[in-house]
């Protein structure tokens, strides 16, 4: 009985490892990462590093011209598409995959995302989250006065001045 768990185990270890090394499913990730817009987040990943370095050196009171957020811009944009385009970002992506999916699970996807269901539905969420961020704004500042006023009343009732 020791020997076929032990055959099994080790049956389980060099499937998950042969998925580690297969070209044949790095190139379905690549795929997939296509299909699903998950490539597209360099252009957001840029946008956001481009405003926090922008606003930090602004918030430094630094006196640079405009043309010096520009350069900013211009090398912040470069470099993480260079990071993109050597394929850096997928072969980093590709043991997140091995470690949840197999190789039918990609097919099964990929299969999805071709139809034109599939194509609406990976262009949805990045449109959602942002409406979503605004949804979560408006809610929090709906609710911030209010839940102010509730903590002051409470810790006032627990005899804490304000």
């Amino acid at each position: 009985m020791r020997i076929i768990a032990t055959v099994l185990l080790l049956l389980t270890f060099t499937t998950a490892s042969a998925q580690d090394n297969d070209a044949e499913y790095y190139e379905m990730v690549d795929e997939l990462l296509e299909l699903t817009g998950a490539l597209d987040i360099g252009e957001q990943l840029s946008a956001l590093m481009v405003t926090e370095m922008t606003n930090a050196l602004k918030r430094s009171s630094n006196d640079l011209p405009d043309k010096a957020y520009d350069l900013i811009a211009e090398e912040v944009n470069t470099a993480i598409s260079e990071s993109f385009a050597s394929g850096e970002f997928q072969t980093m992506m590709y043991p997140v995959y091995a470690n949840h999916l197999t190789k039918d699970d990609l097919v099964a996807m990929l299969a999805f995302y071709r139809t034109p269901s599939g194509k609406r539905i990976a262009k949805a969420p990045p449109l959602m989250a942002q409406e979503g961020m605004l949804v979560g704004q408006k809610w929090g500042q709906s609710l911030g006065a209010g839940i102010g006023q509730r903590v002051v009343e409470r810790l006032e009732a627990e005899g804490y001045e304000l």
